[in-house]
């Protein structure tokens, strides 16, 4: 009678013997990169911040509140944090919501006019996560006419820039 085995066992016994092998060489490797890379929550700040209080019409004199929070985006392994600048500022004044939209330049980021008002930049990173506020004041000689508040978030890494903005159009009137 012939019992096979044996055969099994010793071709189990090397199959083992190289899976164990190759875990020895290989976990050490794995341990190296895990524990090199530390993972990071990273935070957004959107340019959408309607100032307060909420009102299209403004008047000489007024005060803008603005807000900025930060909220979770993705995580990185990242060894330094890209840095976030966040702007607001007033241009103007415009004879119509038409005009505004005419300096306004191709790529919709920028607006083509004298700025009124603005904020001093807000310099953060994106592995902050924090609220920032600033006011902008509307100047007591602005004269009558439209108006656009330009928010914008620029975002610097290591492999380049990207900027954002949004724009809020207003009217100045007189008090």
């Amino acid at each position: 009678m012939h019992i096979s085995m044996p055969i099994v066992g010793k071709a189990h016994l090397r199959w083992l013997v190289v899976c164990m092998s190759v875990t020895l060489v290989l976990l050490p490797l794995l341990a190296a990169c895990s524990s090199s890379a530390t993972v990071h929550q990273t935070y957004s700040y959107t340019t959408l911040s309607r100032p307060s209080p909420e009102t299209d019409l403004w008047h000489p004199g007024d005060h803008m509140r603005l807000r900025w929070q930060g909220k979770p985006d993705s995580t990185t392994i990242d060894e330094k944090p890209a840095q976030i600048v966040i702007n607001a500022r007033i241009i103007g004044p415009f004879k119509s919501i038409d005009a505004i939209g005419h300096a306004t330049t191709p790529d919709g980021v920028e607006v083509d006019g004298p700025t009124v008002s603005s904020i001093k930049p807000i310099h953060t990173d994106n592995w902050t996560n924090q609220t920032y506020t600033d006011v902008l004041n509307l100047p007591g000689t602005l004269v009558p006419g439209y108006y656009v508040l330009v928010q914008s978030v620029q975002m610097t890494k290591s492999d380049g820039t990207v900027k954002g903005s949004t724009k809020m159009n207003f009217k100045v009137a007189p008090r």
